[in-house]
């Protein structure tokens, strides 16, 4: 949950600077900092969801008000940043594409089914997931954003 709990704090920093008109150069290092640690911490667990959340975010701060194209947030550009959302964001349902573990034995159906709701996961993606799975779990609505995103800055 760190992740998401940094992510959560990005936004609530975002909101604090936005009440304040333009935020300083500060303000736009700490978020950027926050931002990194989450994508950090989301990559090293291999969640493909956060990952997509933090891009999208990235993405919105970037597109927020006028479109500036050349301005980076992580060293990446709005565009940059909806192509990794989609791209973590997949229509795909396979285990391997929403965990990304380097451990080679992460994938193993033993180890999966001592890990927490992992069993219920596994036994989903083993099936292969339906529409509605996937849309409860928000990997669809992730991507509809993203998609939405690339919209608006085409």
């Amino acid at each position: 949950h760190e992740a998401d709990i940094l992510l959560a704090w990005a936004r609530l920093e975002r909101a604090r600077g936005r009440e304040k008109e333009r935020g300083s150069v500060g303000e736009w290092e700490t978020l950027e900092e926050t931002l990194k640690e989450a994508r950090e911490i989301a990559e090293r667990a291999g969640y493909r969801l956060q990952l997509a959340d933090i891009h999208l975010f990235g993405a919105e701060i970037l597109t927020c008000g006028r479109l500036e194209t050349s301005r980076r947030l992580l060293g990446l550009t709005a565009r940059e940043h909806v192509q990794l959302a989609k791209e973590y964001a997949k229509d795909v349902s396979r285990f391997e594409d929403l965990y990304q573990s380097q451990d080679k034995h992460f994938y193993d159906a033993p180890n999966l089914r001592e890990v927490g709701n992992l069993p219920q996961v596994y036994e989903m993606l083993k099936r292969g997931m339906t529409e509605q799975e996937r849309i409860e779990n928000g990997y669809y609505v992730a991507y509809q954003i993203a998609e939405a995103l690339e919209q608006k800055l085409k």
